[in-house]
């Protein structure tokens, strides 16, 4: 409706103010794409956008013996996987933007990034993990000398002070860790970035519209429903339960992360079969 759209108009706004506050910078937001602009003789802007690693399922889709929905993280969460393939990322992001071209500075300035993530607890973990491969350990701050160190110290009693003292000497944190400040805001109030902020009618009667169509409705029959009886011999689910859009979505989310966690897959499951049922999941998840 009109509020939404104009609440997400202030907030598109204030992010282009930002930008125009940088005369280059690189901007990481947390969902799903990834794309450099630059001019023809000078790069100028770096926009990076992604989704979460690897996670587990966010709901139980079927019963297996086998233990695939085990996950000590819990349901949802991005696991050590997950982790790891962001972290991988950034160390990329490092040799392009600070060793190859020297557009990023060595450690982290506030003035040359700006990091914003969903209000969910495995993006804010992937772009955490993220950054630590762009500003790796080494590469935060430490105190001027050992006065300053003296008095950087709670006002309350700390358990084996001098000890932890000794260990961190002048770095600021561990290892010179470089916290990364990670923007986010609510996710009914993120019309910029989340699918859970409010809703847009014109584009649900646009896909209303598209599913009616010939074209579509073909597409269901000759790619859909064979891959969903498929789909059923596997996890148990009947074809018309996987006909219901969620139901189909959660028993291809809980096959892929099962894949990407080395979880132990139903009998004819592997990561070809799991990557044959990606563009159907995709298409229940975004045209329904």
């Amino acid at each position: 409706g009109r509020q939404s759209r104009v609440e997400s108009s202030t907030n598109i706004n204030s992010f282009c103010r930002i930008l125009k506050m940088q005369t280059r910078c690189i901007v990481l937001i947390a969902i799903t794409l990834f794309a450099v602009t630059a001019s023809a003789d000078e790069l100028k802007i770096v926009i990076e956008t992604f989704r979460h690693g690897a996670r587990a399922p966010i709901s139980e889709a079927f019963e297996d013996p086998s233990g695939i929905m085990d996950y000590e993280v819990g349901l949802g969460n991005l696991t050590p996987t997950g982790m790891r393939m962001h972290y991988l990322l950034g160390t990329e992001l490092r040799k392009r933007f600070v060793d190859d071209t020297g557009f990023l500075s060595a450690r982290f300035d506030q003035s040359e990034i700006y990091v914003r993530s969903t209000d969910t607890n495995r993006t804010i973990q992937s772009v955490e993990s993220q950054l630590m491969g762009l500003f790796p350990l080494g590469t935060g701050p430490t105190l001027k000398n050992v006065a300053v160190a003296d008095l950087a110290v709670p006002p309350m009693t700390v358990r084996d002070l001098h000890r932890q003292q000794a260990m961190l000497g002048l770095d600021a944190l561990p290892g010179q860790y470089q916290p990364v400040p990670v923007n986010t805001i609510p996710r009914l109030d993120d019309f910029m970035l989340s699918s859970w902020a409010g809703g847009c009618a014109r584009i649900q009667q646009l896909k209303n519209v598209a599913l009616q169509t010939d074209a579509t409705k073909a597409y269901l029959e000759e790619h859909v429903y064979p891959l969903l009886l498929e789909l059923s011999q596997h996890t148990g689910i009947s074809v018309e339960q996987l006909k219901d859009p969620q139901v189909m979505v959660n028993a291809y989310s809980e096959l892929n992360c099962g894949y990407f966690n080395g979880k132990p897959l139903p009998e004819g499951v592997d990561g070809a079969y799991v990557a044959k049922l990606q563009p159907i999941a995709v298409f229940f998840f975004y045209y329904y």
